[in-house]
């Protein structure tokens, strides 16, 4: 049997968090609100939910800025230490990447979510790729959106290159190895040519350049060919590949 309900506040952040566990496992239409009142301990079916949030819509948005807020409280934290090691960099844009992934899981379609995130960040013009995110100026470094979203497009490349069943194990063997220790951009690039699908010369050289290009590279300003000239099968711009499996 459930417990009784606990203090209101609680309950709310009981729905939040349980809420935001389902919509990002099984997605937003597949969850029902009496999954949700079982997730947050309250009795299935019983309506519980709406005594907090007047719908599901509501609570969807509430997970959302919930989420929000936590990422900003990562990035804050991360800009009162001004580190801009490869350690701190990789903090920053796992938890960009985090932001995509979530947003991509509620929608209806994971794949083209990501596909259009991806493209509206690579579609920036003015001086969005002017800094490179290796070595950003002390006053941009946590001003400029491209601090975030440059490295986290550049993830979401990455992942379409690899593919998701080599770039999850990638991203986890990272994390195993380097997680809460320091971490070299050389050991960062080196995990994912492991993980590369096709281990040509000719793919492992076009992987170090797209490193360059995405994390190296401070570009004159106005986008268009003033970008990274490699992405991934599926994005805006030139792929990684020039048929499945060979890279120029």
């Amino acid at each position: 049997m459930p417990s009784p309900d606990p203090p209101r506040r609680d309950t709310r952040r009981q729905l939040v968090r349980g809420a935001a566990r389902l919509f990002a496992q099984r997605g937003y239409a597949a969850t029902t609100v009496a999954e949700i009142e079982r997730a947050a301990g309250l009795s299935p079916g019983s309506g519980a939910m709406y005594r907090h949030f007047p719908s599901k819509d509501t609570l969807l948005l509430a997970t959302v800025t919930e989420y929000r807020d936590r990422v900003r409280e990562v990035r804050r934290r991360l800009a009162d230490d001004e580190r801009t090691d490869v350690a701190a960099r990789l903090q920053r844009l796992v938890a960009t990447l985090a932001e995509f992934l979530y947003h991509a899981r509620l929608a209806k379609n994971f794949q083209a979510s990501l596909v259009s995130q991806f493209n509206a960040i690579y579609k920036s013009g003015n001086s969005f790729w002017t800094g490179a995110p290796s070595d950003p100026e002390p006053f941009t470094l946590f001003d400029s959106s491209s601090t975030y979203d440059r490295p986290g497009a550049a993830y979401i490349a990455l992942r379409q290159i690899l593919g998701p069943a080599n770039f999850t194990p990638a991203l986890q063997q990272l994390q195993r190895t380097y997680g809460g220790a320091s971490v070299t951009e050389a050991q960062l690039e080196a995990a994912f040519h492991r993980w590369l699908p096709v281990h040509t010369r000719s793919c492992q050289v076009r992987l170090s350049q797209f490193f360059t290009q995405w994390f190296d590279t401070a570009y004159p300003s106005g986008g268009g060919k003033n970008r990274p000239m490699i992405t991934g099968p599926g994005l805006a711009g030139p792929d990684f590949y020039t048929s499945p499996g060979v890279c120029p």
